[in-house]
């Protein structure tokens, strides 16, 4: 079910068995594991009802952070090398749109100022 999304037949949400890492183990290798986690895939957070609020002590809580932080797999890219080049990809599109904003308000302060010494003459 890694990656798959929910049957149809009326089914709202499914189960899964996950490494500490967010990946299911290998079917037949479940007691090689020390942890394992489980996983409860559903189509919106209104399904949840929490039982309990469990508010970590802010000592040791980047540490427990630290510990489930995990790569996010796009699914769509089947190779390593594809994933790194869309990564990098994306990255250069966020920089592009910083510059273009960064040019704009450049040229909305030059304008600004053009307008200034028009009112002041």
């Amino acid at each position: 079910l890694c990656g798959a999304a929910l049957k149809s037949g009326g089914y709202q949400s499914h189960y899964v068995v996950v490494l500490p890492d967010g990946l299911p183990p290998e079917a037949g290798t479940y007691t090689q594991y020390t942890t394992l986690l489980d996983e409860i895939v559903i189509t919106q957070e209104a399904q949840i009802l929490p039982v309990y609020v469990i508010l970590p002590s802010k000592k040791g809580l980047s540490e427990m952070f630290n510990q489930y932080k995990r790569q996010i797999i796009d699914p769509y890219i089947k190779e390593e090398g594809e994933r790194d080049k869309k990564a990098r990809e994306d990255e250069g599109e966020i920089k592009e749109k910083e510059k273009e904003k960064e040019k704009e308000i450049e040229i909305e302060k030059e304008k600004e100022k053009e307008t200034e010494e028009d009112n002041n003459t």
